[in-house]
């Protein structure tokens, strides 16, 4: 698999391939030999459920040699470590960060929006700093 470069002019394609993706991004050898060989599957035989269909796709996965195995492996490692250059390379270059998801984290932000320090530091910071007190008692 051959990674792209990283530069601001593929910076929408980068983000549309990151938005486009799962949330979790968890991809690994199995998930990607059902993606890669579902329609397949289907188109050959259409009268399958879905459910049928990924018992097929796991049954074949199951009789693959040790080597297909180890190479889809490999694809998968090289896939998320893509991922995560991406991810990265666009949160660097103007992606904005991902909304707080607590009540905490907006009240935090909104406390620290003039500072330099980020809630997140700050928060860490708090706990860190409660769990050293209540070590020393």
């Amino acid at each position: 698999m051959q990674l792209s470069p990283f530069s601001i002019n593929n910076f929408f394609v980068i983000l549309r391939q990151i938005t486009s993706t799962s949330a979790h991004n968890n991809s690994n050898a199995f998930t990607n030999f059902i993606h890669s060989r579902y329609h397949e599957v289907k188109s050959a035989k259409p009268e399958l459920s879905n459910y049928d269909v990924i018992r097929k796709l796991a049954q074949l996965y199951k009789s693959l040699p040790v080597e297909e195995v180890e190479k889809l492996k490999l694809e998968a490692k090289e896939h998320q470590s893509h991922v995560k250059k991406a991810t990265k390379f666009a949160y660097r270059n103007g992606m904005p960060k991902s909304p707080p998801n607590s009540g905490l984290k907006v009240f935090m932000r909104e406390k620290l929006k003039d500072s330099k320090v980020s809630y997140r530091y700050y928060l860490d910071e708090t706990i860190s700093s409660r769990l050293k007190i209540l070590c020393i008692l």
